[in-house]
């Protein structure tokens, strides 16, 4: 599970602050060719805040080490890492939380 502050909710499962998660993840930091890789990792800061407008809680996410993240390596860019790592263990702690799939508009 992800770190986070603590999570309280009110009238229907909403808050009205952010709340960040962390999700370390690894990258290739060195690739030396014939499958051959050094791994590095990073973390990635995820913040769900509830959004009246979206009627729903939103994301934002930042890589605050993605300078040393080099896609000649063969790596990709922030939304990549999300999108294959960090998303599945964010639902996975919404769910958790009984924030359900109804309330995001992720």
């Amino acid at each position: 599970m992800a770190s986070r502050t603590s999570w309280t909710t009110c009238g229907r499962s909403r808050r009205t602050t952010a709340t960040p998660f962390t999700y370390r993840f690894e990258y290739i930091a060195k690739n030396h060719g014939n499958d051959n890789y050094d791994i590095g990792t990073a973390d990635m800061v995820v913040q769900v805040q509830w959004n009246d407008t979206e009627a729903g809680y939103t994301i934002a996410y930042d890589v605050p080490e993605m300078d040393k993240i080099d896609p000649a390596e063969g790596n990709g860019d922030a939304a990549s890492f999300y999108e294959s790592d960090v998303y599945w263990r964010l639902v996975s702690d919404l769910d958790s939380m009984g924030i359900s799939s109804e309330l995001r508009a992720i």
